[in-house]
C-alpha cells in the first residue's frame, strides 16, 4: 500500500527539477537580454562613505535687488546653500564694508596706478552690506567665506570688518585673501608684482588674523599660469612664503569654445576640459594644504576673437547648463585634494552665471540655479556621500559624462541622485542603492537645448520604482 505513494513522490522529483531548470533558463535569458541592451545599466556602489564637502555660492548681487527683498532672498534660501562667499570676486578689491558698496573712486588708498573699473563706479547703488547679508545668512543658517580687500584696504581695517561681523552674529570660520591676483592686469598683479610678494603679505595678514580669530582657516589665491615666467610656479612661490595659511584657492572655468559644439554643450568635452584646467594650474601637486574651489562654471563671459559670443552664451540659458553644473559639481567633489569648500559662481548678478534673477517684479530660477539647487537639495541634512558607478555588462562601464550618480547620507535618511547626460532613455537596476523601501523617484527633464527661463519650463514627474528598476528619459535628473 505504500508503493503507490512512493512512486508519486519519486515521479514528482523530475517535475520539480524540470520546473526549476525552466525557471532558471527564463531568468537567465531575461538577464542575458538585459546585458545585451545598451540602454540598461546596473548601479553599483563605488567605495565607502566620506565626509560631505560644504557646498555654496558667491553672494554678491550688485546687479540685482538687495537681500532685503524678501522674495529674492526666499528664492536664494530655497537653494539650501551651506556657505556663501562675500563679497565675491574682483568686487572685493574695491569694496568698502562700511558702505556695503564700492569705495569712492577718489579714495587716497588707490595707488600704484590702480583705478577702479568704470563699470563699478557707474553701477546703480543696491545695498549689499553686512546688514543685508545677515538677512540671507539668518534665513539659510549658512556660513560665510569672507573675501578680504587686500588692494584698497589694509589688514587692520579688514580685521575690524571681521570683528564687526562677529558682533552681528556671523561665525568667523573661513577667510580668503584676495581674488585671482595671478591673472594678467588684475589689481593684485599690479599691486604685488610677484607671487612671492603676495605670499609674504599673506603670511603677515594671516598671522594678524589668526591672533584675533583663533581657529579661523585662511586661503590664498592659487593657480599656475603660463603667460609669464614668474607665474608658472605661482602655487609654490606663494606657499613657500605664506607657510601659515590653511588652503589654496582654485577657480575653474572651461571656455565655451572648448565645450560647445553644434549640438550645444558637449558633456564629454566639458568633463575633460574641467579636469585639464584643474591639472594645468598645478592643483594636483599641492601638498599639506587644503584646496578650496570658490568659483567654477563655464566661462560664458569669454569668447576668442572671431567667435560668435552671443551664440555661445545662449547655451548658458538652456537645460544643458543645468546638467553641466551638476557634472562640474560632481567633478569638483572628486578632484585631487578633495576640496572641502565648493562654491558655484554666483547666486545672482550677470544672468549668464546667475542662479536666480528678478524681472518684472517676479523672481525666476535660471538653469544654473535649477541644477545646483538639485544637488544641494539632495545633500541637505546629510553629512557624508559616496559615488555610484554604472555597469553595462558586455558594453563596459559608463563614464560620468554619460550617467553619473551619488548617494548622500544623513543621520536618518539616504538620498540618491542620478543624472542621464545622454540623448537616449535608459533603464537602471537600482537594487544596490538600498533605497530603504522607497517606492517612488522624482524626475526633472527637458530637451538639452531648450531655453529655460524658470522652474516651470522643466518637466517634473513622480514615477514608481518597479522591481528595483528606474527609467530615465534623455537628459534627465532623478532623485530617490
Amino acid at each position: 500500500m505504500n508503493t503507490p505513494r512512493n512512486n508519486k513522490k519519486f515521479l514528482a522529483i523530475p517535475l520539480i527539477i524540470a520546473f526549476a531548470t525552466f525557471a532558471f533558463l527564463i531568468a537567465n535569458a531575461f538577464s542575458s537580454n538585459k546585458s545585451d541592451d545598451p540602454s540598461f545599466y546596473k548601479a553599483m556602489i563605488n567605495g565607502s562613505y566620506r565626509p560631505l564637502p560644504i557646498y555654496g555660492s558667491n553672494s554678491i548681487n550688485t546687479h540685482g535687488p538687495s537681500w532685503a527683498d524678501k522674495d529674492f532672498r526666499d528664492s536664494a534660501a530655497s537653494m539650501n546653500l551651506k556657505i556663501v562667499r562675500y563679497p565675491g570676486g574682483s568686487f572685493g578689491d574695491f569694496w568698502d564694508w562700511r558702505k556695503g558698496w564700492f569705495i569712492d573712486n577718489n579714495n587716497a588708498r588707490l595707488n600704484n596706478n590702480l583705478s577702479m573699473p568704470a563699470g563699478y563706479a557707474n553701477m546703480p547703488y543696491s545695498p549689499t552690506g553686512l546688514k543685508e547679508l545677515k538677512l540671507l545668512v539668518d534665513e539659510t543658517n549658512c556660513d560665510v567665506l569672507f573675501e578680504l580687500n587686500m588692494i584698497t584696504s589694509d589688514v587692520n581695517d579688514q580685521i575690524e570688518m571681521l570683528k564687526n561681523a562677529q558682533a552681528m552674529g556671523f561665525r568667523i570660520k573661513w577667510v580668503e585673501l584676495g581674488n585671482e591676483f595671478n591673472l594678467p592686469k588684475s589689481a593684485g598683479r599690479v599691486k604685488f608684482q610677484t607671487a612671492r610678494n603676495y605670499g609674504t603679505t599673506c603670511y603677515n595678514w594671516t598671522k594678524a588674523i589668526k591672533e584675533s580669530f583663533p581657529g579661523v582657516e585662511v586661503g590664498v589665491v592659487g593657480g599656475n599660469l603660463q603667460y609669464s615666467p614668474d607665474i608658472k610656479n605661482w602655487n609654490d612661490d606663494v606657499l613657500n612664503e605664506a607657510t601659515n595659511v590653511d588652503a589654496i584657492v582654485a577657480h575653474i572655468y572651461p571656455v565655451p569654445s572648448a565645450v560647445v559644439d553644434n549640438d550645444g554643450i558637449n558633456f564629454e568635452n566639458l568633463y575633460d576640459a574641467f579636469q585639464e584646467d584643474f591639472k594645468k594650474m598645478g592643483f594636483e601637486n599641492v601638498n599639506n594644504k587644503k584646496v578650496w574651489l570658490t568659483e567654477y562654471n563655464i566661462q560664458w563671459a569669454y569668447a576668442k576673437p572671431g567667435e560668435d559670443k552671443a551664440a555661445l552664451q545662449k547655451n548658458a540659458f538652456t537645460w544643458g547648463q543645468a546638467l553641466a553644473i551638476l557634472l562640474m559639481t560632481s567633478e569638483s567633489t572628486n578632484l585631487p585634494g578633495s576640496p572641502n569648500l565648493i562654491l558655484d559662481h554666483g547666486i545672482a548678478n550677470w544672468r549668464g552665471f546667475a542662479s536666480i534673477e528678478k524681472r518684472n517684479n517676479q523672481v525666476y530660477m535660471l538653469p544654473n540655479g535649477i541644477g545646483f539647487r538639485t544637488w544641494c537639495e539632495a545633500s541637505r541634512d546629510k553629512n557624508s556621500l559616496r559615488q555610484i558607478s554604472f555597469q553595462r555588462s558586455r558594453h563596459g562601464d559608463a563614464h560620468d559624462y554619460e550617467v553619473m550618480g551619488w548617494q548622500f547620507k544623513g543621520d536618518n535618511e539616504e538620498t540618491s541622485l542620478i543624472v542621464n547626460f545622454t540623448s537616449k532613455p535608459i533603464k537602471i537596476d537600482a537594487t544596490a542603492l538600498n533605497s530603504n523601501g522607497k517606492t517612488f523617484y522624482n524626475l526633472k527633464y527637458a530637451d538639452k537645448n531648450k531655453t529655460i527661463d524658470n522652474w516651470q519650463d522643466v518637466r517634473h514627474e513622480k514615477r514608481q520604482i518597479n522591481n528595483n528598476e528606474i527609467n530615465l528619459p534623455p537628459y534627465s535628473i532623478a532623485t530617490l
